[in-house]
């Protein structure tokens, strides 16, 4: 989520914004708690999730759907099949193979985007490590490169051997790290979380909650807060971490931006957790998300988040 599309976003309810009296919620509130990479955080029941997203060190990982070795084996026989033959693509590029092996209990397919070169011989590559977790099939994938390959695959076989598929509104009690079908029990390092959540029954109406995690590894490039643009901004804490509160009712109505942040240290990465509750109706804080049902979401939202693992 880059700011110059929440500044848009903002600037569009500054213009929207028309003056109503709704000081209270116009229907109770109830909450389920959802995870977002190393945290749980209370969300509206009437809300579902329109985007899932999240990788660490850059791989994603996918859940294949349920199935038993075999049904695994046939699986990665099809894809090497496909990439051997010139069948698989990538966003219209075909694939090529560069080659498979396998580590212990993982299999692992290697290719290349086939700009006409010698197979083989692209300086830039993707590995895809298939193991079978709790009766699902799994996949990690992630890119290597010439000048970067012995690092990145420890890290791909390593999380491929510490995942296991949840449900997607499944909270782990136990320290991790969820990913959208997926959950990793590896040390907090380099990631990207995020989800967006709209009302279930808005018939498109543009109000919604945006939650954005990062984190970097002390060994990465340094992790900047990226306060918010606006005036006035105000403290805020959210999981222990204090940062900035945008929030201008007079201009912006019911609309809130908070980023909260926090340097590496030598044994934790930066963290930064950005929320974003936005209303881009015509009458931003008209029922039924008045002005009072978003004091009330945000400040449930806000108080919310735990790391997982922790007592509450």
């Amino acid at each position: 989520m880059r700011h110059h599309r929440i500044t848009t976003l903002l600037l569009a309810a500054m213009l929207a914004l028309s003056t109503h009296g709704a000081a209270m919620a116009d229907q109770e509130l109830t909450f389920q708690t959802w995870c977002i990479g190393r945290h749980s955080v209370d969300i509206p029941t009437d809300f579902e999730p329109l985007e899932d997203y999240g990788t660490i060190n850059a791989m994603q990982v996918e859940a294949l759907g349920p199935g038993d070795q075999e049904t695994l084996d046939k699986l990665v026989a099809q894809r090497a099949e496909a990439l051997a033959t010139g069948q698989a693509t990538h966003e219209d590029v075909p694939l090529v193979a560069r080659g498979r092996y396998r580590e212990s209990e993982l299999q692992v397919l290697a290719h290349e985007l086939e700009f006409g070169q010698e197979p083989g011989t692209s300086y830039t590559w993707t590995e895809e490590a298939y193991v079978l977790r709790d009766g699902a099939m799994m996949r990690v994938v992630q890119v290597l490169s010439d000048d970067e390959e012995e690092t990145p695959r420890a890290q791909m076989l390593d999380l491929a051997r510490k995942v296991i598929p949840r449900s997607r509104a499944g909270v782990p009690k136990s320290a991790g790290s969820c990913l959208p079908e997926a959950f990793a029990t590896v040390p907090a390092t380099t990631e990207v979380h995020g989800m967006t959540f709209v009302p279930k029954d808005a018939d498109g109406a543009p109000v919604g909650l945006e939650i954005m995690i990062l984190s970097r590894s002390p060994d990465d490039p340094v992790l900047d807060p990226d306060w918010p643009d606006g005036e006035n901004p105000q403290p805020i804490t959210i999981a222990g971490l204090e940062g900035q509160l945008l929030h201008d009712p007079d201009r912006l109505g019911p609309t809130r931006l908070a980023v909260v942040h926090r340097a590496a240290e030598p044994a934790a990465p930066a963290l930064r957790i950005e929320v974003f509750y936005y209303d881009e109706r015509a009458e931003p804080g008209a029922a039924p998300y008045s002005d009072g049902y978003a004091a009330e979401l945000w400040n449930r939202v806000v108080t919310s988040f735990r790391v997982l693992g922790t007592a509450p």
